[in-house]
């Protein structure tokens, strides 16, 4: 029996590309085909061909974006009601080959946490991350860029999106930026900016977020140079929710006697579905005198509460397990009844309260009432949590409002490290 229990326990592996002491396997391709359901992948610092991971529910680790580079990741479906985590990775595709940062392709679950991605600089630039039918992402304090488009000819250069969402696929992004690439002079055809993020027939909300639409180069003979724009929806849901650092900017088109106004790329662009703007949100114009907007969009919605999480990082990036952690919920009602939850797997979504990215069955509550400033402090320190290193940890709070109900905050995710 201990013998099938130690077979049937997670295993850690140890990927590293110079090949040093305890290592397992010197690619990430090698140890993701050889990693089983709830593994985890350590992956030293270095630089690594593509990986393809293939419905399985992992946690891939990395030394940080500043330090292991992955030539390009592929996810095609995770096990239901499991997810793959990365952690501390940038995904950028060598030069020469052309394709997304990162592309994932659901069902299933992805959690992107401190992670860079970009894409391709090509004839058509590529996403820097993108999610297709029905993936559901929670990317935290990422970054990810389009690439820019060298395209020319009779035809269309378009730089490639920060983020593409499509086909009911849902992205959610907490102090995250997405950034479009930019589209050179093309003389003979139109250029476009990439959007920094685009969701056509799917869903986001981005917290604590910036946005940028890509640049347009010179169109000379069509005239026609269109800026990316910072949000753009088709079909699709989008919500931009203010905080520390949010901002929405569209894009600028040049002409041969400079940057024009006329057809600069729109902090938001609404085609159709719906796009809903929080009061906290800066949208700035692409240059002066253009337009934020097009399409209509709701704005000026009242600000939901914020959950701050201030902690010490490793050079790795994970929260230092040893380090004193402060958890403020402002809720911004004095004397409110509010709620904390904390979990370990990220369903990220409850029938009971739609806008609720924490599943309760799967987390711990914890109830007390706003102090008379309308903030609730939670101080401690995890080393307790030594078992827990590298598992994520899901936060996010609210308030019982008698009127509107529960009214949620942000989620914080965190990986805890020694």
């Amino acid at each position: 029996m201990s013998l099938l229990a130690t077979l049937l326990l997670p295993a850690i592996w140890v990927v590293d590309a110079a090949n040093g002491p305890g290592t397992h396997f010197i690619d990430v391709q090698t140890a993701i085909i050889a990693a089983r359901n709830g593994d985890t992948i350590l992956v030293r610092a270095g630089s690594y061909r593509p990986c393809t991971i293939v419905d399985k529910a992992l946690t891939i680790r990395g030394a940080g974006f500043g330090a292991t580079t992955v030539r390009g990741i592929e996810v095609h479906g995770v096990p239901a009601q499991e997810f793959l985590l990365l952690d501390g990775i940038r995904a950028e595709v060598p030069p020469g080959s052309v394709g997304p940062g990162m592309l994932l392709i659901g069902p299933g679950s992805v959690l992107l946490n401190d992670c860079v991605a970009f894409g391709s600089t090509d004839t058509q630039g590529k996403d820097g991350l993108h999610v297709v039918s029905g993936m559901l992402v929670h990317a935290t304090r990422c970054v990810f860029f389009g690439g820019d488009s060298t395209y020319t000819g009779p035809f269309i250069a378009q730089g490639g999106h920060g983020a593409e969402v499509l086909t009911q696929a849902r992205l959610i992004a907490s102090c995250s930026a997405f950034l479009g690439g930019n589209a050179g002079d093309n003389l003979s055809g139109y250029t476009f900016g990439g959007k920094g993020v685009m969701v056509v027939g799917a869903s986001a909300i981005l917290f604590d977020t910036a946005c940028f639409g890509g640049d347009a180069g010179v169109a000379l003979v069509t005239t026609m140079g269109f800026g990316g724009d910072g949000v753009y929806t088709v079909a699709g849901d989008v919500r931009v929710v203010g905080g520390q650092a949010p901002v929405l900017q569209g894009g600028v088109a040049n002409t041969l006697a400079g940057v024009t106004s006329a057809h600069a790329g729109y902090a938001v662009q609404r085609a159709s579905g719906t796009a809903q703007v929080h009061n906290g949100v800066v949208m700035l114009p692409a240059t002066p005198g253009a337009a934020l907007t097009s399409g209509t969009i709701v704005q000026n919605i009242p600000e939901p509460p914020q959950l701050i999480v201030s902690a010490t990082y490793l050079p790795s990036g994970e929260t230092d397990i040893w380090q004193p952690m402060v958890v403020t919920y402002e809720g911004r009602v004095p004397y409110a009844m509010c709620f904390l939850f904390v979990g370990f797997h990220p369903a990220w979504s409850s029938s009971i309260v739609p806008d609720l990215l924490i599943d309760p069955s799967d987390a711990g509550l914890t109830v007390d009432l706003l102090d008379g400033n309308g903030r609730f402090t939670l101080n401690f320190t995890p080393a307790y949590l030594l078992g827990l290193t590298g598992i994520p940890f899901l936060a996010q709070a609210g308030t019982f409002d008698p009127v509107l109900g529960p009214v949620l905050s942000n989620c914080d995710v965190r990986v805890y490290g020694q």
